[in-house]
């Protein structure tokens, strides 16, 4: 997608559709994350504070309700990456002290970037994330006591984790864009005067009802009507290809001599409207 404005639509409704798969999934890490702390007292060796391990499980809870209630995409994604960082901090604590912690620890190292990649909203979300978590999660891994063949399955974390996580978010976000760039289509069709390309008369009506329902403050809606006398008359004697040609002619006059921000529509065979805003009152505007 060139159009900035088509991207940002695309976002908003991604961000739409993903809030509340994003939020359940989240949620159901959150419990299984304070199972997994839980679990943890059962295991002999020295541990860190139950407080601290309860603290992040909290934390990753409000991170929840944040992504609940997020109303931009940069939001939501920052909120994504914050909550990568507690989780890693969360199996950091956990595993402190057991004597093969990366038996816990490798299933979900493994498990979080390819679940979590078809819930980053963008690519650039999903990279940020992404090294985010292998930046933190690569130095804890190292650190803990491990025999030398288990150095093979360490990178083996990393070669199986990063291709998979890539192809699930490309592949999840190439679908979903491809759909809502035929729903965007079907919707502009369904708007569109063939003839003309202006918005037909259904168009129009939303738009006259979008505008009346909107504050405008001091500036008022304006429509001007108008149709072309003896059209049929046109048709009749030079045929119906002239009359085509003199149709999308007045529509480009009109889109010519009209504003970026004002609505020209086709409302009927020869009939044209102009929705427009104007600082006058409407009885003023009218008379023009």
């Amino acid at each position: 997608m060139i159009d900035a404005h088509l991207r940002h639509r695309f976002h908003r409704r991604l961000l739409e559709q993903q809030r509340p798969l994003s939020t359940v999934t989240m949620a159901f890490v959150v419990i299984a994350c304070l199972l997994f702390v839980l679990a943890r007292n059962f295991v002999a060796g020295p541990t860190v504070a139950l407080p601290y391990r309860l603290a992040c499980v909290a934390c990753l809870a409000l991170l929840v309700a944040g992504v609940r209630r997020a109303r931009t995409t940069w939001l939501f994604g920052g909120l994504g990456v914050a909550y990568t960082l507690v989780l890693t901090l969360c199996i950091a604590l956990n595993i402190a002290g057991l004597q093969q912690p990366l038996l816990w620890a490798l299933p979900a190292l493994l498990a979080i970037p390819i679940c979590a990649a078809p819930l980053w909203l963008t690519p650039t979300h999903f990279l940020a994330g992404t090294a985010v978590f292998y930046a933190t999660g690569l130095p804890l891994v190292f650190r803990q006591p491990h025999l030398h063949d288990v150095n093979v399955v360490v990178w083996l974390w990393v070669v199986i984790g990063v291709p998979t996580a890539a192809v699930f978010h490309f592949g999840f976000y190439w679908f979903r864009r491809d759909h809502f760039l035929l729903e965007n289509r079907l919707a502009q069709l369904a708007a569109t005067d063939p003839l003309t390309g202006l918005q037909n008369r259904r168009a129009f009506m939303e738009e006259a009802e979008r505008r009346l329902a909107a504050p405008l403050g001091d500036a008022q809606a304006c429509a001007i009507f108008l149709d072309l006398d003896h059209f049929k008359s046109l048709n009749d004697r030079f045929g119906h290809a002239v009359g085509v040609q003199t149709l999308y002619e007045v529509a480009q006059v009109l889109m010519e001599h009209t504003s970026a921000q004002d609505s020209v529509s086709r409302i009927g065979g020869e009939e044209f409207a102009v929705l427009a805003r104007c600082a006058v009152p409407p009885t003023r505007c009218s008379t023009a």
